[in-house]
């Protein structure tokens, strides 16, 4: 019988939440995907204050929580930005440069 190596699936490195209930975390997915900077994606899951517009099935929806993925060069970068929405000194749309192509940025 032949042997599969199957790599690790992301890591979940810390979690908060935001002062609007907003939940957030910083995510490892080097250990999947070579290419991924180790901790350099942080993902929240606010309430969509309206639906996509592109009408897509995995895209917000007014009123439910949806995921949105902000890719970082460096754990570092991505830190000081979970810091910086822990302390209330950023929100989730001062980031928008950093959100996944494709993201519903715009229905926060």
């Amino acid at each position: 019988m032949k042997t599969i190596k199957v790599k690790p699936l992301y890591k979940i490195i810390e979690r908060a939440e935001l002062q609007d209930g907003t939940h957030i975390q910083i995510e490892d997915w080097h250990p999947c995907y070579d290419f991924e900077p180790t901790c350099g994606t942080l993902a929240a899951y606010p309430i969509a204050k309206r639906t996509n517009k592109r009408n897509s099935p995995f895209g917000a929806v007014w009123r439910q929580t949806f995921r949105l993925a902000f890719n970082f060069k460096s754990e570092a970068q991505t830190r000081q930005a979970f810091e910086q929405l822990v302390n209330g000194i950023k929100t989730l749309k001062d980031f928008a440069e950093y959100a996944e192509p494709n993201s519903d940025i715009d229905c926060i």
